[in-house]
């Protein structure tokens, strides 16, 4: 068999004609130049060849020289030879690539030979289709160019990103040739068939070069230093030197401004920093998936298992590692996890792709203004360089919003039910469809067929008038109660008119809500004696509740509270109108007929609490701050440390200025909400206090749990008539007696607040302290999930405890599996999509 034709067609020598060209040049084909001075080298041909055979790989690996085959690594044997020096890429189909070749000549004769070896070895090998199927060649233009200005003038074909690849990248159009050209003068020119287009767009490409051609190596070199020629083309020039040496700078900065930077993370080790730290990145978490996939899964889920809040960034970054690392397998089974992975989600992760393509938008923009006659105002300058720092930390090294990611974000938006749709139509802000759209680009129709309308509707076309979102738009105070007798309305959509329902609209949603857990959640808004004789009967009748733990604690507080005739408006876990030791505190009387199914209640939720194990290291005391700064959040404290008591058969004591005991230790759940009613907050806070007893005592306790809002502001007293605050005594505890481990369980002001407490042992480098945050005005006893799970996991050990079989699992029955396993699960213990909605949204 002789050679190609696009072989043949060259001498590895030859020149490329000149051609005329009659048409019209434009900046994109300019007229060819006369560059007989400049031949663009062939550096490396890549062709392909078929076999016509199928292969053995690992038989070839033993019995050829200079062959390789790790089919973990890559499913090909990597095979070498000298003359000519090539490389070959051999696959189980009989296909073979052949690479290194530096003539057309060359990659047929390495390839025949390649082919040769195959037979020799045994295999009816023949040789068929050869085909050239890139060139790459290279020269020197002799002198620097001004690649930015070559941006500027050629944008729409030009993409340079100096901070990820120096050189700029050009797509010419005719002949379809990819240009890599760098500040020096080289030029690379690759995606050629055969030689001759090499030469063509090399004439094309050098006048363009020459136009912006540097001042010599002092204004040329150093990355688009030279100020070229012009007042306008210097500014940018300046502009982009600055901002190329500058991107450095400014990670480094960004990571000692963070509280806590992350440097040392290995998903070998440690893994919970991924998902519950907020300063991890993006590449980081695609570094983690790259090196143990299996850890990083498990370690998601197992959090995810325990209720330890996972960060939104941390939910997002695995979503846009998945992309990132084009494991849309991956990725697509975990959008399977819809309560995991929602809108939000998916929004922040194409956001964080589509980082790199929002920048260069304002760089151009950037430069366009700064290249301006007419100086921009300093305002909308500051405004887009701002822009571009805050995509600089969002943007992945690699990566990019592809029509790949776009079409399998499309396939999930497909799996969205109806009623999914509508409740977003209905309750949700619009504004982030918007944006996910203006990246993806649905099609209203295909990609929305449960709800076509809804993406529309999403840019302000009103529902159809037939929809539930158009009945529910037209609900007023008036027709409300009259709507309900003809439609089964969720109460999600009429939360808001929760004043103006009649006891038999409440009745009517109660009897036809799906899941109990709905009229559980928003049990003050429908309560009336029907709605307590229905909640009653689906108890009695075994329905299940699927509540979180501390939500269903909350609820059980409320009707406690409605029972006692204590008010819940003010403040529901917070101060009271008196002070008494008594549970009934108000004037008001008792009300033993309200939340009639409290009693039904109350064994479900113990039945819970018996099942949950804390691997706390024994003995465990537990210090609640009854203090008068507490006054607010006392009742969800006394909780707090009432459960935990409860728990790990904790030691429980007291203190304000005083340490003192509780009026009973807490066993039940009945004993945690009274011992809630009647402990009072008063005096000044000294935590010492509560750790006085146990220190004087010389008693050996291996985990403290400190429940307080930090505010030490009184010393407490020891044995020996000494007076000291509660970091000094806790270190003399851990030297004297015990290296006891230490949880803060703090009510601060705000979510990013340290506590000056826990802040003292974090700059003292003080191990195994712990810190679990609620907010100090509003505190919210559904957080008690979180907080056991951060117990639960707070130690390597018992965190390993249920990691390691779930990474075992996925290994060896791989992750679609595994998923399907626990989205099924998720499925049996699901809340209702509103209550599940609004508990994501508060957490958010």
């Amino acid at each position: 068999m002789g050679p190609p034709p696009s072989v043949s067609s060259y001498h590895p020598n030859s020149v490329a004609p000149s051609t005329p060209f009659s048409t019209a040049a434009t900046p994109f084909t300019p007229r060819p130049a006369d560059v007989s001075h400049l031949q663009p080298s062939l550096q490396n041909i890549v062709s392909t060849v078929n076999l016509g055979c199928q292969l053995d790989l690992k038989r070839i690996a033993l019995q050829a020289r200079n062959a390789e085959y790790n089919p973990k690594r890559f499913a090909a044997v990597i095979m070498r030879i000298r003359n000519p020096r090539t490389t070959a890429l051999i696959f189980g189909s009989g296909k073979m690539v052949c690479t290194g070749a530096k003539s057309e000549e060359d990659s047929l004769q390495a390839a025949r030979r390649y082919a040769r070896v195959i037979q020799k070895l045994g295999f009816p090998a023949k040789f068929r289709d050869f085909k050239i199927q890139n060139m790459v060649g290279s020269v020197d233009v002799k002198f620097p160019i001004r690649l930015e200005a070559l941006v500027l003038k050629h944008y729409q074909f030009c993409s340079y990103e100096p901070e990820l690849f120096p050189g700029l990248i050009y797509r010419m159009m005719q002949p379809k040739i990819v240009l890599l050209i760098f500040v020096s003068g080289k030029v690379v020119l690759t995606g050629a068939k055969v030689r001759r287009e090499i030469h063509e767009a090399f004439e094309r490409i050098y006048p363009i070069l020459k136009v912006v051609r540097g001042r010599g190596a002092s204004g040329g070199r150093g990355r688009g230093r030279g100020r070229g020629r012009g007042r306008p083309v210097a500014r940018g020039g300046r502009h982009g030197s600055r901002r190329i040496g500058r991107q450095p700078r400014m990670d480094i900065d960004q990571q000692q401004a963070s509280t806590t930077p992350i440097t040392d993370l290995d998903i070998n080790g440690d893994s919970k920093p991924f998902f519950v730290n907020a300063n991890v990145t993006l590449d980081q978490h695609i570094q983690a998936q790259t090196t143990n996939l299996s850890r990083y899964l498990a370690t998601l889920f197992s959090l995810d298992l325990n209720s330890v809040e996972i960060g939104q960034k941390a939910k997002a970054c695995a979503l846009a590692a998945a992309w990132c690392r084009h494991d849309h397998k991956l990725a697509n089974n975990l959008l399977r996890h819809r309560r995991l992975f929602t809108l939000t989600e998916v929004l922040k992760a194409v956001t964080m792709l589509d980082a790199a393509r929002q920048i260069r938008v304002y760089e151009k923009k950037l430069k366009r203004l700064e290249l301006n006659k007419i100086k921009p105002k300093a305002i909308k300058l500051g405004k887009i360089k701002n822009n571009i720092d805050n995509l600089n930390k969002l943007k992945p090294s690699n990566g990019s919003a592809s029509g790949a990611v776009a079409r399998h974000i499309q396939r999930w938006t497909r799996t969205l039910t109806k009623q999914e749709l509508e409740y977003f139509a209905l309750h949700m802000p619009t504004e982030p469809w918007k944006k996910l759209a203006d990246i993806v680009h649905f099609n209203p129709t295909k990609d929305f067929p449960s709800l076509p309308w809804f993406l529309p509707f999403c840019f302000g076309t009103s529902a159809p008038a037939e929809t539930m979102v158009a009945r529910c738009r037209d609900l007023t105070n008036e027709n409300v109660n009259d709507l309900l007798k003809e439609f089964s309305i969720p109460y999600s959509h009429l939360k808001q008119f929760k004043e103006h329902l009649n006891e038999t609209s409440k009745a009517k949603i109660a009897a036809k809500e799906d899941k109990l857990d709905t009229i559980l959640w928003y049990y003050e808004d429908l309560q009336c004696s029907p709605v307590d004789d229905i909640i009653s009967e689906r108890l009695r009748d075994g329905e299940q509740i699927t509540l979180p733990y501390g939500k269903l604690m909350e609820r059980l507080l409320l009707c406690r509270m409605l029972r006692e005739g204590e008010s819940t408006t003010s403040t529901r876990y917070g101060r009271r109108g008196a002070r008494n030791t008594t549970s009934n505190s108000s004037n008001q009387p008792a009300h033993p007929d309200k939340a009639k199914f409290y009693s039904d209640l109350l064994p479900v939720a113990q039945a819970q609490l018996e099942k949950i194990k804390l691997p706390l290291e024994s003995p465990v005391a537990v210090i609640g701050d009854a203090s008068g700064s507490m006054e607010v959040a006392i009742r969800t404290a006394t909780i707090l440390s009432s459960l935990l008591t409860a728990i790990c058969s904790a030691k429980l004591n007291f203190f304000n200025d005083k340490v003192f005991e509780p009026a009973f230790v807490p066993k039940t759940l009945e004993d945690v909400l009274s011992l809630a009613l009647i402990t009072q907050a008063d005096g000044s806070t000294a935590n010492a206090a509560g750790l006085v007893p146990y220190y004087n005592a010389k008693e050996v306790i291996k985990t403290f749990v400190m429940v307080t809002d930090e505010e030490e502001n009184a010393n407490g007293t020891i044995a020996d008539g000494s007076t000291t605050r509660f970091f000094e005594l806790f270190m003399k505890y851990r030297a004297e007696i015990y290296p006891a481990k230490l949880v803060f369980i703090s009510f601060l002001s705000h979510q990013h607040a340290q506590g000056q407490m826990y802040s003292q042992f974090v700059n003292a480098n003080v191990p195994d302290v712990l810190q679990f945050k609620f907010n100090r005005e509003r505190p919210d006893l559904t957080k008690i999930d979180n907080l056991i799970g951060l117990l639960s996991t707070g130690s390597s050990d018992s965190f390993d405890n249920s990691l390691d079989p779930l990474q075992v699992e996925f290994e060896q029955n791989g992750i679609e599996s595994v998923i399907t396993r626990l989205v099924e699960k998720q499925d049996e213990n699901s809340m209702p999509m509103d209550v599940e909605m609004n508990k994501t949204t508060a957490a958010n």
